[in-house]
């Protein structure tokens, strides 16, 4: 699948040939690889000078990562987008997958050498369960506002906590993956989420519709929330697919 964006022209790196270009995996392989050595070196010196790191730990499983993408998402039919704030230093920010960690991703695309896992992958992956993977992830696609993760003092740190010229950066690369996508609806998974997603539409950067925001993974993988979070994924969710049926 070819890319229509002029502003942004990932997928020129020749370290990074060896990927496949039928998934967003390059394009955030290519960002990062900016950031370390090209466009983007000011950006790295920014997040430095205050403290800050990017999450680098997805690359070392990126085979498995374009293997779920090329199962499971490519040729980004999903309409619907379910969108994070950014990778966690536990979950996604190591194997690279929006939401899901290594434990999930041994049942989806085979075994990947690591079984890392954290409590709002467990419960995200839950949600995917219930209605089945290949049902799930051919109506949804799932993403964060920043495609890289960031900590402080080995703390997670959300994109919206960053600097607003290091935020326009990563926004652009947002709204490029949304013209690859298309999508009818997002659905926002926090408020901040919602908040930046109703500005890119204000600004008709974004042209879906903007649905019911959904609590974060996060807090529902909290014991206590787990019931409560999971029948509200089952409510939203279940508009756009049908429960698996039960054998």
């Amino acid at each position: 699948m070819k890319s229509t964006a002029n502003s942004i022209r990932p997928r020129t790196s020749k370290q990074w040939k060896w990927i496949a270009v039928t998934s967003i995996v390059p394009d955030i392989v290519t960002f990062l690889h900016d950031l370390q050595y090209g466009r983007y070196r000011g950006v790295l010196r920014r997040l430095h000078s205050k403290g800050l790191s990017v999450i680098t730990d997805f690359m070392d499983g990126l085979p498995g990562m374009e293997r779920f993408y090329n199962r499971y998402v490519v040729p980004y039919e999903p309409k619907v987008v379910i969108c994070g704030i950014n990778p966690g230093r536990f979950g996604s920010g190591k194997c690279g997958v929006p939401f899901l960690d290594f434990r999930a991703l041994n049942e989806l695309i085979g075994d990947t050498g690591r079984t890392d896992s954290e409590k709002s992958a467990r419960f995200f992956y839950a949600v995917v369960k219930h209605f089945g993977p290949e049902r799930f992830y051919s109506t949804f696609y799932v993403t964060n506002v920043s495609w890289l993760g960031f900590t402080k003092g080995g703390r997670n740190i959300n994109y919206y906590h960053l600097p607003e010229d290091i935020q326009a950066v990563i926004l652009e690369m947002f709204t490029y993956e949304m013209r690859l996508v298309k999508p009818i609806r997002i659905i926002p998974t926090s408020l901040e989420v919602a908040k930046t997603l109703g500005k890119l539409r204000a600004q008709r950067k974004v042209a879906a519709e903007i649905d019911i925001r959904l609590k974060h993974p996060r807090w529902c993988g909290i014991d206590r929330n787990y019931a409560t979070g999971f029948r509200e994924y089952l409510d939203v969710l279940g508009r756009f697919i049908e429960p698996a049926v039960a054998k």
